[in-house]
């Protein structure tokens, strides 16, 4: 399932990301679920995405760079908290 979302079947992304979380101790109801989803795939097997071939305008004056003033104003006087037994 996780080949069909890495092809472009991004429907079915939560689903299968999900399921993929009780990989190492699967159940029955985990297998009824990936029947499912494979249902689902049979049904919905025409689903695809189309992607717009324009070409973007961006505004870039909303893209301008901020400045560390700014940023200050913003968060104050602050450090980065750093774990003690960090690498």
């Amino acid at each position: 399932l996780r080949w069909a979302v890495e092809l472009g079947r991004v429907d079915i992304y939560y689903e299968v990301s999900t399921l993929s979380h009780y990989l190492a101790s699967p159940r029955e109801g985990h297998l009824e679920a990936a029947y499912h989803i494979f249902a689902y795939l049979k049904s919905h097997h025409k689903f695809s995405i189309v992607f717009d071939p324009k070409e973007v305008q961006l505004d870039e004056a909303a893209l301008a760079t901020v400045k560390i003033s700014e940023w200050k104003e913003f968060y104050g006087d602050v450090a980065e908290e750093l774990p003690p037994r960090m690498p």
